[in-house]
This record gives C-alpha cells, sequence and structure tokens, in this order.
C-alpha cells in the first residue's frame, strides 16, 4: 500500500488546490456578474463536493493502511467509502 502513498497525497493536494482556485474565481466573477449568483453557487458547489471526494478518497487508503489491514482489503474498504460519498453527493 505504501507504494501508492505518494501518488494519492499529491492527488488530495491537487484536488484540494483546484478547490480553492475555484472559490477564487467564482467570488472574483461574482463581483462582476451580479445577476449569475446561482449558477456560480452551483458551479462552485459541484467543484469544491467533487474535490471533498477526491480529497476523502485518495486519503482513505493511508489511513486504512496506517491501520495495518490487508492490502485488498484495504482497497475494498476505500472503494466502499468512495461509492458511499459519490451516492450522498449525487442524492443531494
Amino acid at each position: 500500500m505504501m507504494d501508492y502513498s505518494e501518488v494519492l497525497l499529491s492527488l488530495s493536494e491537487v484536488s484540494a488546490t483546484f478547490s480553492g482556485f475555484a472559490a477564487l474565481v467564482t467570488l472574483f466573477s461574482r463581483r462582476r456578474l451580479e445577476g449569475a449568483g446561482v449558477h456560480d453557487l452551483m458551479r462552485l458547489r459541484l467543484v469544491i463536493g467533487a474535490s471533498v471526494i477526491v480529497i476523502v478518497a485518495a486519503l482513505v487508503p493511508i489511513a486504512l493502511a496506517g491501520l495495518e489491514f490487508s492490502r485488498s482489503t484495504t482497497w475494498r474498504l476505500s472503494a466502499l467509502v468512495f461509492q458511499l460519498l459519490i451516492a450522498v453527493v449525487v442524492s443531494t
């Protein structure tokens, strides 16, 4: 499992960065276009929601590996958490 930990950490960092940039772009574009507030908030929610899913999905395998689960159990539990996160975001 530790073979992939650097890749997963990098993936979570990139996702957090995209989320921050999306928030900044939405903040600055909202000041220019007052009528597009609902669309901007929806776009921001989608980008931040997707980023949070990627961050959590990338960090869960590392946390489970730290608890010394087997490699197959780690990936199966991580996939289950990822599916649950997607189900929550899709249902809301």
